[in-house]
């Protein structure tokens, strides 16, 4: 695999979203580091200039690529709604621990940019209970990252997202369940 001198750090990339944007950001030549759960699984379903890496080795492989390449920026789709886990633990790993050892990584690296993303459960207005420790890490996260961001120099975007849905999306999902 041939990885260009500019790279973005994307996590969550197996996911909906995250499939769709390596999609999108072969198309326009840029490489990528793509963080999942499962390597092997997605290493099977390999792009060009994309590199699969779990949160283990993300470390390790950056470092390991700041000899010939820069890192320019980083997406953070990763997340844990709770819904299949009762683990609080879990919830801030995913939410708040996890994407600021990434922030940390696009300091260190000199990223431009770090893009994190939100949804509409985060709004200050919506209370949803049975959401509570997914919103209350989202909000955290938002907070220590635009902070922690102005600090170092780097653009923190927090990108809010609506209902996403599409081609792929998950049978049990509202669209494509009706």
């Amino acid at each position: 695999m041939t990885f260009l001198k500019e790279y973005v750090i994307v996590s969550g990339a197996s996911g909906f979203i995250g499939k769709h944007l390596l999609e999108a950001l072969k198309k326009s030549g840029i490489s990528v580091v793509a963080i999942t759960r499962d390597v092997i699984k997605n290493n099977s379903n390999a792009l060009a200039n994309v590199r699969w890496c779990s949160w283990d080795n993300i470390e390790l492989l950056v470092e390991e690529l700041s000899i010939d390449s820069a890192l320019i920026g980083i997406i953070h789709l990763a997340t844990e709604y709770g819904h299949k886990t009762s683990s609080l633990i879990n919830i801030e790993d995913a939410n708040v621990i996890k994407p600021l050892k990434l922030l940390d990584l696009a300091i260190k690296y000199r990223a431009d940019i770090f893009l994190n993303t939100d949804s509409f459960f985060a709004k200050k207005d919506f209370n949803y209970q049975h959401m509570r420790p997914y919103i209350i890490t989202k909000r955290h996260f938002d907070e220590i990252g635009h902070y922690y961001a102005n600090m170092h120099d780097i653009s923190f975007v927090n990108m809010r997202l609506e209902h996403v849905y599409g081609p792929g999306d998950g049978e049990n999902k509202f669209i494509p369940y009706i």
